[in-house]
């Protein structure tokens, strides 16, 4: 399946922010913005599911002047050809200017696919017919405001996706255009402790569309009642399959190590722990570490602070001091060790990278207070020698556990 994501903020995240989205192995995605300044160069209609962001500009609205038309152009004869376009309205309505021009209002504009917008925004919004499907009704829960109310007089009860609470006011919808599917939604909240899963949860809806256009039976709008007339081979399938697919994502998961940072990557951290087996218990924010994690098999414990930068970890870094900070006050606990895990120079291609993770001031402050310093690349070796049956956990954690300074391999 191939998905256009034109969204400003998506595409920004995706090729300069810390973190990124990793579509499963069947996805293919490819990201721009319909405001940005340089010549829209995309065809919707080349793709199975067009997502359309569109977002009050900051500074301009040059993009949307000229991006506009060729959009609705391509959009209508993507849905001509049995595609799918997804409108998420994300601003109150505005003209677009080009310098002393001014275009006409951006849901005007819209109107031309086939719906049409009145300004309001609010929340309190509820899934109704077709949005009580899975997919819809999982994306719908990582929606927490709307910004357009869809205000087509033509919009019928099956077309309606989520309604405002205790009201008519429609803000969602799916609507067959030519042999294609039209779809309105709120938009998604990308804020960092939402990203992944609101990424997740668009690919998913994505996915339902592109199904349903290519005739393909959707399992999550099956009634309840369904399951009892099941051969137990679909349910074995069924299982195997959501087995699957939950263990790809926890992969996908760990392997951020290699090439993220800040709270994502604290938890992708501490997945790859809980992976070699251990308790891992995360510390309050106040606190000078992250974790504290107890290897069950082994009984040894280890104090765990972790962090993703652009360079090395010198002996200025706050997670320097901080170990440092940990060393000075806690109680006496001779079995403890304190590690920090760096993933240092993380943009770069983890073969290139400098083999000097910590600088040598860096060491000499912590090695002699008996702290291990290691990086994500050698924490995930670690864990992929013994996810595949290379190396033994237990002697692994144990030479983790032995040693003081720079982590020898």
């Amino acid at each position: 399946m191939r998905i256009l994501i034109l969204s400003q903020s998506i595409s920004w995240t995706q090729s300069f922010g810390e973190m990124k989205y990793e579509p499963p192995y069947d996805v293919a995605i490819e990201y721009g913005e319909l405001n940005g300044t340089d010549a829209f160069n995309w065809s919707v209609f080349d793709f199975d599911v067009c997502v359309a962001h569109i977002e009050e500009p900051e500074f301009n609205s040059i993009g949307y002047f000229e991006n506009m038309s060729k959009f609705i152009r391509d959009g209508n004869l993507a849905l001509q050809n049995g595609r799918t376009v997804i409108i998420l309205p994300h601003s109150r309505n505005f003209r677009p200017e080009r310098l002393n021009d001014h275009g006409e209002f951006i849901y005007h504009s819209l109107s031309e696919l086939g719906v049409s917008f009145r300004d309001n925004q609010g929340g309190r919004f509820i899934p109704v017919g077709k949005g009580k499907a899975k997919a819809v009704k999982e994306y719908l829960q990582k929606c927490f405001n709307y910004y357009q109310v869809v205000a087509s007089p033509n919009i019928s009860t099956e077309e309606r996706l989520a309604v405002i609470a205790d009201t008519e006011i429609v803000v969602g919808i799916e609507k067959t255009v030519e042999k294609g599917t039209l779809v309105v939604l709120p938009p998604p909240s990308l804020a960092k402790p939402d990203y992944f899963l609101s990424m997740f949860c668009l690919v998913q809806v994505a996915r339902r569309y592109f199904e349903k256009n290519q005739k393909s039976i959707q399992l999550s709008d099956a009634p309840d009642w369904l399951e009892e007339y099941r051969i137990e081979r679909s349910k074995e399938i069924r299982g195997q399959l959501t087995d699957l697919r939950a263990e790809y994502e926890k992969l996908e998961r760990i392997v951020y190590v290699l090439y993220g940072t800040g709270e994502e990557l604290e938890s992708s951290v501490e997945l790859l722990l809980k992976d070699l087996g251990f308790n891992v218990v995360k510390q309050p924010p106040a606190a000078n570490i992250d974790f504290k994690a107890d290897h069950l098999a082994t009984g040894l414990k280890f104090a765990i602070e972790v962090t993703g930068i652009k360079g090395i970890i010198k002996k200025d870094s706050s997670k320097v001091g901080q170990a440092w900070q940990y060393i000075r006050e806690k109680e006496s606990d001779e079995q403890e060790r304190l590690v920090v895990i760096a993933n240092t120079e993380l943009y770069i291609d983890p073969k290139n990278r400098n083999q000097n993770s910590f600088s040598r001031d860096a060491i000499n402050l912590l090695q002699p207070q008996g702290v291990l310093l290691m990086n994500t690349i050698q924490l995930y070796d670690l864990w992929k020698s013994t996810h595949q049956g290379n190396a033994i956990i237990d002697e692994g954690i144990r030479a983790l556990h032995s040693q003081a300074g720079i982590l020898r391999v």
